[in-house]
């Protein structure tokens, strides 16, 4: 999201030197600073989008990475278990 953030700020601050440059050119600004709005909204919606199978993938990472030790504790609880019905 910050990288959005500056890539429209750079792009704002274009449209800026173009109405610095002549005042004359305020259709020119009006129109680049509607691009620019244009362009953050679809690239903030399809960061937007991709949030569920963000948290997704991270839930799932989490998953695995409590699982494996979990499973390593039943399976030395279950084999000290079995040991202990044979002595």
């Amino acid at each position: 999201m910050r990288e959005l953030e500056e890539q429209y700020n750079s792009y704002m601050n274009q449209c800026y030197t173009i109405l610095e440059r002549d005042e004359n050119q305020t259709l020119r600004y009006e129109d680049c600073v509607s691009e620019a709005t244009e362009f953050y909204q679809e690239q903030f919606d399809e960061y937007e989008r991709r949030i569920p199978r963000l948290l997704a993938v991270d839930f799932g990472a989490v998953a695995f990475g409590w699982a494996i030790p979990l499973l390593g504790i039943g399976i030395v609880r279950f084999f000290r278990w079995t040991l202990a019905g044979f002595r």
